[in-house]
Order: C-alpha cells, then sequence, then structure tokens
C-alpha cells in the first residue's frame, strides 16, 4: 500500500463542500529567478525603442522638436536623410557626416559655376558686388568683397547668440573661434566652432578624469578605469560597485550601482511570501528549518516559522492547511490581520502529533490581507506544503443513505470529501457508537475485491468533534467495521483488509453527541496479503535478493506467532525456495511507534509449522539448510501495534 495513504492526510487537503488533493510532490518548484531588464541608461540610449533583454521593448522617449530619432544609434540628430529637411530653414539636403540639414553638401546642389558649396558653412556662395545682390540669397546675406561671394557675416555685429561671433575664415557665424572664447570654466573649450565644452582630452580633466565622447569629464569610459570596492564602470561614466545583478555574490543591484542583500522571502513579517491564487486555492512549499523564530499562535508554536501572506477581494470562508514531510515534524499554523500584532489573530490549528498535518477553518473573513505563519511544536521544524483556498460558503451535503453521495475513486484509487456534521440530522449509529450525533452518508462501488482505508479528520481546531466512521453493505443494517476518535478535536482510521465487490455506504457521524466541519479521504487498494488465501508472492531478483515495504494498517488479526506472540494485524508473504537454502530476512519498521515481529512457516495454515521468527526493528530472521517448496513470511505487530515496514530478504 501507498506510504502516502498512511499518513492523517498527507498529501491530501479538504475543504468544506469541495475536493482537492494537493501531493508536496507535485508542487511545483519555485520559479527560476527573474530577469533583470536592461534600461535605456545602460544602452546608452536617448530616444527611440530597443529591446530589454527580458522579452519586451524599452521606450528612450522623443527627441525635440527640431530633432529626429537616429534609430541605431539611440541618439537625437538634426536629421536622417533628405526627407527630414523638406521643410528646414536651414536647407533641403541632410549633411551626412554633421547629420544636419544644410543648404548643400556639394557644389551639384549650387547648380555649379558661378555658385559653389561653401565646405565650412554648407552654404551656396554666389558671386556678388554688393549686400543688395545677396538679399535673395537665404543665410548669406553680406557681400565679401575680397571673394566676391555671398557669405553669412563680416562682422560679429552681423551674428545673433548663441552662435554671436563671426569667424574670419569662414565668414560663419560661430559659437566660438579659441578657447578664450569659452569664458565659462565648466565649459572652457572650443569644439568644432559649434559648441564650447568641458573637455577635448583627458587632459582637460581633473583628477584622472576621462573626457567622454559628448566632451564631458567623467570617471571612467570602461571598468579597467575602476579599481577597489567600485570596480565597474557604469554607462554614466561612474565607477560602481555593480551594474548588474551578476557582479554582486548574491541579492541584486539597485540604480546607484550598489549591491543589495537578497530579499529573503517569509522569513518575516518584513517580506512575508506572497500567495497567489489560481482560482480559489493558493499553495506553496516550503521548509522551516534553520529559520528564526518570528511569532507564536495561540495554539502553541514557538519554532522556526514562515509567514505568508494572501488576499481576499471579498468575504470569504477561508481553509488552511500544512502537512509536513518530516515524520518528526509537528507543525503549527495561525492567520492574523496584522502580520507582528499578536491580538490581531484570527485562528490558529496544529497537528495532534507530528508527521500530520495542522488545519484551520476561518467563517466569514472580511475583505483585506492576512499572513499565515508556518509553525511547529516543540522545536520541530522541516519542509512542507501549504494550502489556502477560499470559498463562499458550506452546501448542503446528504443526510440519509438513499441520498449519499458518490464517492469517486481516481486512478489511483483515492476518493475525497468535505463536510459539515452540524449541519445534519441524526440519522443512523454505528455498533461503536453515533446515535447521539448527526451524521452524513457516502457510497462507492467496487467490481472486484479491494481493501479499504478512510480517514475522517475533524477540521477546526477549536471545536470538540470527534469524528466517528462506519462502514455498510449497501443500504442496509449489515455493519461491516466502525471506529471512533478518542481525542477532541480527533482523526479517526476505519480499515478493512479484504472487502468483496459490491455496494457500500461509509458514514461519517460523531462520539457522544459531537458534530463539526471534517475531511475524508476513501483509498481503495489491491487486497493486502491479509489471509493465507491472498498472501502475496515474493519475486527474487537474479541475485537471490528481494525488498518489500508494506504496512499492516488496514490489515485484520489472524496470526500470532508461536515463539515471539504478536497481536496487531497481520500480512502473509509467500516465497519459493530451492533445495539447502539459507533464507535471510531483515525487518525493518517505519514507523517509530511500530514493533514489528517476523515469522517463517512452512505451512500458512498450521501456525505449530513455525521455523523461526524475530521481534523488534532492525532484527534479522536467518535460517539455512530449507528444503524446497513454499514457505510463508508474516508480518505482525507486538501489542496490537499496526504500521509500516520493509523487508529485506536473500536467498
Amino acid at each position: 500500500m501507498r506510504a502516502g495513504l498512511l499518513r492523517f492526510l498527507a498529501p491530501l487537503l479538504l475543504f468544506a463542500g469541495c475536493q482537492l488533493l494537493i501531493a508536496p510532490d507535485e508542487v511545483a518548484p519555485p520559479s527560476p529567478a527573474a530577469c533583470q531588464p536592461l534600461t535605456c541608461e545602460a544602452l546608452a540610449r536617448l530616444c527611440g525603442t530597443a529591446p530589454d533583454g527580458c522579452g519586451d521593448q524599452l521606450d528612450c522617449g522623443d527627441c525635440g522638436a527640431a530633432e529626429v530619432c537616429d534609430d541605431a544609434a539611440g541618439a537625437c540628430v538634426g536629421c536622417r536623410d533628405d526627407s527630414d529637411c523638406a521643410h528646414s530653414a536651414s536647407g533641403e539636403r541632410c549633411h551626412p557626416g554633421l547629420r544636419t540639414c544644410v543648404a548643400c553638401v556639394d557644389s551639384i546642389d549650387c547648380g555649379g559655376d558661378p555658385a559653389s558649396c561653401d565646405p565650412a558653412t554648407h552654404r551656396c556662395r554666389v558671386a556678388c558686388r554688393s549686400d543688395q545682390e545677396c538679399h535673395s540669397f537665404p543665410g548669406a546675406p553680406r557681400c565679401d568683397a575680397g571673394t566676391g561671394h555671398c557669405v553669412e557675416c563680416l562682422s560679429s555685429a552681423d551674428c545673433l547668440a548663441p552662435a554671436g561671433l563671426c569667424d574670419s575664415t569662414t565668414r560663419a557665424c560661430v559659437v566660438c573661434r579659441t578657447h578664450a572664447d569659452c569664458p565659462s570654466p565648466a565649459l572652457s573649450r572650443c569644439r568644432d566652432q559649434a559648441s564650447c565644452v568641458e573637455c577635448l582630452s583627458h587632459a582637460d580633466c581633473a583628477s584622472g578624469g576621462r573626457c567622454s565622447a559628448s566632451s564631458t569629464c567623467v570617471q571612467c569610459l570602461t571598468s579597467a578605469d575602476c579599481a577597489g570596492a567600485s570596480p565597474h564602470c557604469a554607462p554614466q561614466g561612474r565607477c560602481v560597485e555593480c551594474v548588474a545583478a551578476s557582479d554582486c555574490a548574491s541579492g541584486g543591484c539597485d540604480a546607484d550601482g550598489r549591491c543589495t542583500p537578497a530579499i529573503d522571502l517569509g522569513e518575516s513579517c518584513a517580506a512575508p511570501f506572497p500567495l497567489a491564487f489560481e482560482g480559489d486555492l493558493a499553495t506553496a512549499a516550503g521548509d522551516t528549518t534553520g529559520r528564526d523564530d518570528d511569532g507564536t499562535g495561540s495554539c502553541g508554536g514557538g519554532s522556526s516559522d514562515l509567514v505568508y501572506r494572501f488576499t481576499l477581494a471579498q468575504q470569504r470562508d477561508v481553509e488552511v492547511a500544512l502537512w509536513p514531510a518530516d515524520i518528526a515534524y509537528r507543525p503549527a499554523l495561525f492567520v492574523r490581520r496584522a502580520c507582528s500584532v499578536p491580538d490581531e489573530e484570527v485562528g490558529c490549528g496544529k497537528a495532534r502529533v507530528a508527521g500530520e498535518p495542522a488545519t484551520l477553518s476561518l467563517h466569514r473573513l472580511a475583505k483585506g490581507t492576512y499572513f499565515v505563519y508556518a509553525d511547529g511544536l516543540y522545536a520541530t521544524h522541516g519542509p512542507f506544503t501549504l494550502a489556502v483556498r477560499q470559498h463562499p460558503g458550506s452546501p448542503a451535503l446528504p443526510e440519509t443513505c438513499s441520498s449519499s453521495e458518490a464517492l469517486v475513486f481516481d486512478q489511483k484509487g483515492d476518493a475525497f470529501a468535505a463536510g459539515d456534521t452540524a449541519q445534519a440530522a441524526s440519522d443512523e449509529a454505528g455498533s461503536c457508537g453515533g446515535g447521539a450525533s448527526p451524521d452524513l452518508a457516502f457510497s462507492f462501488q467496487t467490481t472486484r475485491r479491494h481493501s479499504l482505508l478512510a480517514v475522517a479528520s475533524a477540521l477546526d481546531a477549536g471545536d470538540l468533534y470527534q469524528p466517528l466512521l462506519f462502514l455498510r453493505a449497501g443500504c442496509t443494517a449489515q455493519e461491516l467495521a466502525c471506529e471512533a476518535s478518542l481525542q477532541a478535536p480527533g482523526s479517526t482510521r476505519l480499515a478493512v483488509g479484504d472487502l468483496p465487490a459490491g455496494q457500500y455506504t461509509l458514514w461519517v457521524d460523531g462520539l457522544g453527541g459531537s458534530a463539526g466541519a471534517f475531511a475524508l479521504r476513501a483509498s481503495l487498494e489491491e487486497p493486502l496479503g491479509d489471509t493465507c488465501a491472498l498472501a502475496r508472492e515474493v519475486v527474487f531478483d537474479s541475485q537471490g535478493h528481494a525488498t518489500i515495504t508494506g504496512s499492516t494498517d488496514a490489515a485484520d488479526l489472524d496470526f500470532t506467532s508461536e515463539g515471539c506472540g504478536g497481536s496487531g494485524p497481520d500480512l502473509f508473504y509467500r516465497l519459493t525456495l530451492p533445495a539447502n537454502a539459507t533464507l535471510t530476512v531483515t525487518v525493518h519498521a517505519l514507523d517509530a511507534d511500530f514493533e514489528p515481529v517476523l515469522a517463517l512457516l512452512e505451512d500458512c495454515d498450521a501456525p505449530a509449522s513455525e521455523v523461526d521468527c524475530v521481534q523488534g526493528t532492525g532484527e534479522t530472521l536467518t535460517a539455512p539448510g530449507l528444503g524446497a517448496g513454499d514457505y510463508w513470511l508474516v508480518v505482525d505487530g507486538y501489542a496490537g501495534a499496526r504500521g509500516r515496514f520493509r523487508l529485506e530478504l536473500s536467498r
């Protein structure tokens, strides 16, 4: 029988009026770290769009009214081609080098002689004898008597700011002719007569600075210019600690180029792990091992914990369950409205024993944000799966056998249901009790022999509900099994090792008049080997070895060893040995409270044919010199114990 069938609800979470199966191995692993997108600044782009490296496009802005964006360079320019200069007052040609609109690029644009294109001003020069002959020529209103050409200026009085100086050689208005024309200490160098800039070479920059392509002094041009605690050169020309998260040992890199610590989601109220609902369900996998203790619930806790956050868009009923992956971990969980305020707790739930889930039912929670603590009792901790489900309420469930709800078994042989007997009437009673408690009925049909294990667990840790289960054949009074919980709130386990094909009704009742919300799981398996007739065969490999895992949890009591005792439920295994064989079998208990008894029989139906037996986990049964033929191994439990085991055999 599968090991998952043998623990309380693991891996199971059932909520009122809904069916839900969530196994820890079905929970998706954490998503990979999010892609860190590039920025326009990091790409040195001032305009246009560009890929951000994560599948999206960056919008780096637009240029001014007199400029257009060079998409390839990501820079604002005067023009990209002649079409951008169709309505420009500076001319209708786009100079390929300057990327600005001009009157001419070469003499062809000026119609040939006597006109020509001035290489300095990129304006057509026309022969003249007076200024009057130049008035009709845009951009060149003065006649240079020395050359006989229309020019822009003869003196600075002809120029307007910012190009307020007349160059005596080109007769063009310029911003500056020499460095002396740039009086500002911050912009003291004349670049191409067109602008006053900060630097033209590295020597113009103080304190070892570097002169960039834009003629500004920066701290660095490449990372080779940086050292020490700031070894990377950012696109802005600053030496920084990092330019990408990969430059940091852990965490990320912020906009100022500083390494930031990794955000440890869930470690505290400062960064609770967000739970995202898919429909009405949110799940997460975690591990409290090595975590801090940030809070304690009213029902216990105080161990290392993790904090989760979920938000309700409207008033809802909420069910929360946390089940451990380690049988030594006894979980607890509690929910608060304010993460760090104990008085804001809205509910607390804890596992009945280690290895079982902690569950919590919260009714009519108002819209808003809530915080779930995944905690542990008695300093226990470990990996777990957490599930939160929201729903509007619990629908009415059938209360009689004739109108019972069908249990639908999946391909694994599992069926699930949930309900609240407090909303039902008292219709039936089992041989172990239930006459004073309300009850609900669930039906199923089998077409061949199976073993059955059913578990009903109280969902509300704050009530006194003691679930009771009894199984009947069809809608008759013929009872096949009855079990009740002796604890409140409790969990009840009902097992039938050999169930013939037929129609059955499983009743969920209560002990001593108790009632409440419950989760129900029923599982059908192949017959367990519960009798000699149903004994399972041991198959050895080519080396003469075999390993068997199983559980006596759903078996019946059929056998007691004459040499070692054993009053628990038992299972039978048949094996065939060659002549003069030596059989060695080691038994291991897989549950801490299970003390196994192992016996070897020559005749399954004759306890007196016992060859040998051992008691206790880790014990080895050795039987030398056995004759050829069939033998039977019986796994029993000392003092009525039942549980999971593993057998290691060799012959």
